[in-house]
């Protein structure tokens, strides 16, 4: 009988960077840049947000993360707003520790399918908060494969 065998998380870097400055709570950031995965087709995702310098995030607070995909690695799907995602897709919602004065790290449970395509990733701050405005916030992305042994 086969063995389904997940290979090593590889670091892919920051997605999302200044697009988190200042980010409002309950606004949408921008697209960060794309990412190419037409060439590795990496099958699964996980995302770190890493939120430097010190906030205050509310009761209930999380980070919604969106990917927004290019079937044709030139036009991407189109989001309605600010607030309003559109018909970017879901791959996690992470939540935050509430506490005073914090910088909150959060990351994804559970790994997200990646589609073989070029695709760009897009934040909502639900942390009743506005993020810091210190060029030092990140998403990052963390991919991996499986293997059938």
């Amino acid at each position: 009988m086969a063995t389904i065998k997940y290979s090593a998380l590889t670091s892919q870097g920051a997605q999302l960077t200044t697009q988190l400055n200042a980010l409002g709570s309950a606004t949408m950031s921008a697209a960060g840049p794309t990412y190419d995965n037409t060439t590795n087709r990496d099958r699964w995702g996980m995302v770190e947000v890493v939120i430097s310098g010190t906030y205050t995030p509310t009761a209930g607070a999380s980070y919604t993360v969106y990917l927004v995909n290019s079937l044709d690695g030139t036009n991407f799907d189109d989001g309605a707003s600010s607030t309003d995602p559109g018909s970017h897709e879901i791959v996690a919602t992470l939540a935050v520790k509430v506490a005073s004065s914090i910088s909150p790290r959060a990351t994804s449970t559970f790994p997200f399918p990646l589609p073989p395509t070029k695709f760009k990733f897009v934040l909502k701050n639900g942390s009743g908060a506005t993020l810091p405005a210190n060029n030092s916030s990140v998403l990052n992305l963390y991919t991996f494969n499986e293997t059938v042994v």
